[in-house]
């Protein structure tokens, strides 16, 4: 199978026709504008968006400056306008129809006499010499959002392409940077606490680094990760870590998402992403400290390389040395060392074009990792831990490098490519306690290494038209997208010294185990092809249609057995949604999305698994305000996961794709600035679950772990003025509801409850601050399905950043 050949001649395709077809586009009619107040560049790169129009601006100008925005019918032109009045700039309409974003000129020296030079003045573009700024498409410049706010406007996720959230047919949150720094995030599972429809910590704490999401009930460890719009593919133990300090934001994506990004279950998509050079990102040395002797040292730097800034640079660096919440009884703690570097490097080649190359090393060390969650027949002891600090250890090594090409050859015609090598080497060595004697207290353990390694190319290509047509705005996607990982694991694993529950002896020696029990090679592909289409009619009716189809292989060695496995699977997947845009920001929709996942294996017959595949029908409201940033999102959906694998009732050693699993239920969500210094997010989450057809003893009964409800709630407030100015505080709590641990729905966890505070400070460009999550120290199982695990125990931050 060629698939790299297919790719490139589609690329070459691909650009020939635009480059064939592209024509500039100037369209200076009257039409209707919705940009609310926040930051200038932000509201520019709405203005670029929502026009078409090609608009340069040196992002030094609109570093700190707010625009007030603009509503109601307006011509491209008088809507610039709107939004730099009061900001001291102006533009500059030159022969080619491109705007650029200029410093006001100074009046003239005669009082009351009018100035000569007017927005949109196109003699003096004319006569004069060329501006000399570094001429950068506000496009490339992004917003500052995710620094200002907890409502950011647009998302990439939704639709792969710049979209106003509100534009977006599907649920989706996007948890910006800002509300990272105000709860002191450590992890990507931290950072979607407080957000709906999403169980962050499903198994709840786990030292290696695991994201244990489930998301509208379907777990999203392994099929659901993805890094800048491109898919971190996840084996065995192999799943790629990603150090939270280094992203700009995380937006998540509810629902089916097949169509955007190819394999995956039902439950939706987690896109991390990463920051990335900018004129105007924060300049910023953290320091933190907490109990379990914490320690943390954190840099982000960037800018211009050159003087006329079309060459920038970000760097990002971590170091960490902190214990857990683990313990042997011995007193050894269960430690996390981590080193994480990321640079970046932005080439404006021109105004058009521009190369950004990018990556990530990532080293961390767990030694003394063992689970602190219990077999069901002695949860007595849960802070017992069944490993030894002399020998379990979790290490994984890490490292990406990619790029991101992006050209616009005129205003309609735009090209992009995104592309990732990554690579995650695991060394693993735990003891499982197997069973319990006949004494009722000594555990009988064996000795598990695991070496396994794993790589992945991935690379996506887009080609996008932005045009107009008759009384119709089009936003039309072709693209095609390819990853191939390969994956190695090997495990050997023997008998190991047994371990006294009442009286554990840790420090005994554990034999390197010999007897190898895997040794598996595999190689996984996907290579698909994307049509999507935005299509705004009277600048009101969105129509949203996506059409995708994907090739998949999974190649399987077994080295042990001396057996190979090959399963080919081909799947069309499609989205449609309708939405409403009323001018005063309520944007009610209905959408139809689909997912599919294929499954290794085959059935009694021989016959390989079909792919699950997911349907879901969602309607629901978004509600964007105009006077501040704030957002409000009530969705209501209907997601049904077929060809589920089920017990063979005439053979019951094999399985049968013939499961059906329904999730059903209600999610809202409301993020705001209400005002300087005031934030807000809430989120409610309804997931009514249940297992429809199944041979097995779960028909009719709810999966495990699975809550029915969800709530959330976080505000944070600075003080404006007075003498405690710059003195704030936020307060949060989290509530999941009671979940099953076991298929038959007769064992219950209970319910739970977290308090989450902080209390910060912040003078010029010093801040300083106190976080406790879990205040109260609240002690909580999170599951005991397969065994007991505990819950995050209290953890106190003190931050202290210096940004310049």
């Amino acid at each position: 199978m060629r698939w790299p050949a297919i790719w490139g001649f589609t690329v070459l395709m691909m650009i020939w026709i635009a480059a064939a077809f592209a024509e500039p586009l100037s369209d200076q009619s009257p039409r209707s504008f919705e940009i609310p107040p926040q930051s200038l560049s932000s509201a520019l790169l709405q203005f670029s968006e929502a026009t078409n129009q090609e608009l340069m601006v040196d992002a030094s100008l609109t570093q700190g400056l707010q625009s007030q925005g603009v509503s109601g019918e307006h011509t491209p032109a008088a809507a610039l306008s709107a939004i730099l009045a009061g900001t001291g700039l102006t533009y500059l309409l030159t022969g080619s129809g491109a705007m650029t974003v200029i410093k006001a000129p100074v009046p003239a020296a005669t009082p009351g006499s009018p100035s000569s030079e007017l927005p949109g003045d196109t003699s003096r573009a004319a006569n004069q010499k060329p501006v000399k700024v570094p001429e950068i498409l506000v496009k490339d410049v992004r917003a500052r959002d995710d620094y200002s706010t907890y409502a950011p406007s647009e998302s990439t996720t939704g639709t792969k392409t710049e979209t106003p959230i509100t534009e977006v047919p599907q649920s989706i949150s996007i948890i910006t940077r800002k509300e990272m720094d105000a709860r002191a995030v450590t992890s990507v599972a931290d950072a979607v606490r407080y957000t709906p429809g999403v169980q962050a910590e499903g198994f709840g704490f786990d030292s290696r680094g695991f994201d244990w999401f489930f998301m509208r009930g379907f777990d999203a460890l392994a099929t659901n990760d993805y890094r800048d719009g491109l898919r971190q593919v996840g084996r065995n133990f192999t799943f790629f870590r990603t150090e939270a300090f280094g992203l700009e934001r995380v937006e998540v994506l509810r629902g089916p998402s097949s169509m955007l990004f190819g394999q995956g279950d039902a439950g939706g998509v987690i896109n991390r992403v990463s920051k990335l050079p900018s004129l105007d990102a924060p300049r910023e040395v953290r320091l933190r400290l907490g109990n379990f002797d914490q320690k943390q040292l954190a840099l982000d730097v960037g800018g211009a390389a050159t003087d006329s800034g079309s060459l920038l640079y970000r760097f990002v660096g971590v170091g960490l040395d902190t214990d857990t919440q683990d313990r042997y009884s011995s007193s050894s703690t269960v430690e996390n060392r981590r080193l994480y570097i990321a640079p970046s490097v932005t080439w404006n080649v021109t105004n058009k074009t521009s190369l950004t190359v990018l990556g990530d090393v990532l080293i961390n060390r767990t030694p003394g990792f063992s689970f602190s969650g219990t077999p069901p027949d002695y949860t007595t002891n849960l802070r017992f831990l069944t490993g030894d600090p002399s020998y379990s250890k979790f290490n994984q090594d890490q490292y990406t490098a990619g790029y991101r090409f992006e050209h616009r050859f005129d205003s309609v015609w735009t090209l992009r490519q995104h592309m990732r090598h990554g690579q995650v080497n695991v060394v693993y060595h735990r003891l499982d306690g197997d069973d319990l004697d006949a004494d009722g207290r000594t555990i009988l353990r064996s000795a598990a290494n695991f070496n396994d390694r794993l790589q992945q190319y991935a690379l996506d290509t887009q080609l996008i038209a932005k045009y107009d047509f008759g009384i119709t705005e089009h936003t039309t996607m072709a693209g095609v997208d390819w990853w191939r990982a390969d994956a190695t694991t090997q495990q050997y694993q023997d008998a190991a010294p047994s371990l006294d529950l009442l009286v554990p002896f840790y420090g005994q020696v554990i034999p390197t185990p010999t007897t190898p029990v895997m040794n598996i090679k595999q190689n996984v592909q996907q290579l698909g092809f994307y049509l999507q289409e935005q299509m705004k009619i009277d600048r009101h009716w969105l129509l949203t249609l996506g059409l995708r189809h994907d090739r998949t292989s999974v190649d399987s060695d077994d080295r042990l057995t001396a057996t190979e496995q090959t399963q080919r699977n081909n799947a069309f997947t499609y989205r449609a949604g309708l939405t409403y845009l009323t001018d005063f920001g309520l944007a009610p929709y209905v959408s139809y999305t689909e997912s599919f996942l294929p499954q290794i294996g085959t059935d009694v017959n021989g016959k390989p698994f079909d792919p699950t595949r997911g349907k879901q029908y969602e309607a629901g409201m978004k509600y964007r305000l105009s006077s501040f940033p704030a957002l409000f999102i009530v969705a209501f959906y209907d997601l049904t996961k077929t060809n589920v694998l089920t017990q063979d009732p005439t053979t019951p050693l094999f399985s049968r794709e013939t499961g059906r699993i329904r999730s059903r239920g209600i999610e809202t969500e409301a993020k705001a600035s209400l005002a300087e210094g005031l934030d807000l997010t809430l989120a409610y989450t309804f997931n009514d679950m249940q297992v429809t057809e199944s041979n097995d003893v779960d028909l009719g009964k709810r999966p495990v772990i699975v809550p029915k409800h969800m709530a959330s709630g976080w505000l944070d407030y600075t003080l404006q003025q007075g003498l405690l100015t710059g003195f704030g505080g936020g307060a949060g709590v989290r509530y999941i509801g009671s979940r099953y641990n076991d298929l038959e729905n007769l064992s219950i966890m209970p319910s739970y409850t977290l308090v989450d505070a902080a209390v910060h400070y912040s003078r010029g460009p010093w801040y300083y601050a106190l976080n406790a999550s879990n205040l109260l120290n609240t002690d909580y199982l999170a599951t005991c399905s397969g065994g007991c695990y505990r819950g995050f125990e209290r953890m106190v931050i003190a931050t202290v950043r210096y940004r310049w």
